[in-house]
Parts: structure tokens; C-alpha cells; sequence
């Protein structure tokens, strides 16, 4: 399966990396680092994860990668940093980290495609099996509702020994008929 990443970077060797080499896992498209396009480019890729290159200390960056959180409670997607390891001390060291998976230069490309593809592929599997779980429970929960609609149509129909070989239903109103109940009484049908 082809995975959709959105990827952010003042990097262009990197960029080029993920386009010319990553058709086999990967279908990409380039954004930028300002909300709106960023935003923009969500909404129309869909993609499977957010890639950005943490070149240095950024505030704003990581105020961007909170504001993708919470844009995306409903559909999940994990925003992927590639960096040094003095940026992923400062990612770590943060209170509020939004980032799903660090990866630390110096990595060959292969290497990013890999542990990026594996973090996607996962979240993918998972998403899968909640999506079948709850189509088993819905499905469970509607033949229980039909279960119950039916022994709920079944109630005083069913032939009892109790009332001579008759359902409750036929008894009552068979009594009834024959004067014996001045009252029809009602009957659950």
C-alpha cells in the first residue's frame, strides 16, 4: 500500500529525495511552513503523515505542529521530524510534544523511509482493526435489536401447555368471545 505524506522543508536535496526515490511507499506533496498552506494542503492531500525537517530551535514550528494535533482529532495523522540530535533533545525536552517520531541525522534516506513507513503502517493496521471492531459490534448490536423485536412480536404468540395447547393470545381472546371476560384484555402483539 502507497502512504501519503505532506512534507514540510527548507531542505531541498531532501525534498528531491522523497520525490525522485520514495514512489514505491511513499506519494508525496510539499507544503510550506505557514499555517494557511499547510492547512490548505492538509485538507486536499489527506495524507498518512506530516514530514518536516527541524533545522533549528523553532517555537513556531512547534506551535504549528499543535495546531496540526488538534486539526486532526478525528483523523489521526502523526507528524514525523527529521533532525540532529540537538533538535530531538529540544523535541523531547518540550512539555507539550506533538511530535510522533523523532529521527535523528545523520540516517540515510532509505533508513527515514523505513522508520517513517513502519510508524504509518502500523497506525494504518490499527485504524483497520478498530474499523472491523466496531462493524462486528454495530452488527452484534443489531442483530441483538432484531433478536429482542422479535421475541418482543413472539410474546403471547407461542403455543403453551398452560393455556391448552393455544398461545396466551388465542386464550384471551378466546375467552372473550365465549363471555367468560367481560373485558378483552390487552395483549403485547
Amino acid at each position: 500500500m502507497k502512504y501519503k505524506l505532506l512534507i514540510n522543508s527548507q531542505n531541498s536535496a531532501l525534498i528531491r529525495d522523497f520525490f525522485v526515490s520514495s514512489h514505491e511507499q511513499f506519494s508525496c506533496m510539499s507544503t510550506t511552513e505557514y499555517w494557511e498552506d499547510l492547512y490548505r494542503h492538509y485538507m486536499s492531500y489527506t495524507p498518512n503523515a506530516y514530514v518536516t525537517v527541524f533545522e533549528h530551535k523553532d517555537v513556531q514550528q512547534l506551535a504549528l505542529f499543535k495546531k496540526l494535533k488538534e486539526l486532526t482529532t478525528e483523523e489521526y495523522i502523526p507528524i514525523v521530524v527529521v533532525t540532529d540530535e540537538e533538535g530531538a533533545a529540544y523535541i523531547e525536552n518540550e512539555q507539550e510534544n506533538y511530535v510522533d517520531l523523532v529521527i535523528t541525522r545523520p540516517i540515510n534516506i532509505a533508513g527515514i523511509y523505513q522508520r517513517i513507513f513502519n510508524l504509518v503502517d502500523e497506525l494504518e493496521q490499527q485504524r483497520l482493526k478498530r474499523i472491523e471492531e466496531e462493524r462486528i459490534k454495530r452488527e452484534k448490536e443489531e442483530a441483538e435489536e432484531k433478536a429482542r423485536k422479535e421475541a418482543a412480536k413472539q410474546l403471547g404468540k407461542k403455543k403453551e401447555d398452560r393455556f391448552g395447547g393455544v398461545s396466551e393470545r388465542e386464550y384471551l381472546i378466546d375467552k372473550f368471545v365465549s363471555g367468560d371476560y367481560q373485558v378483552l384484555v390487552a395483549i403485547k402483539c
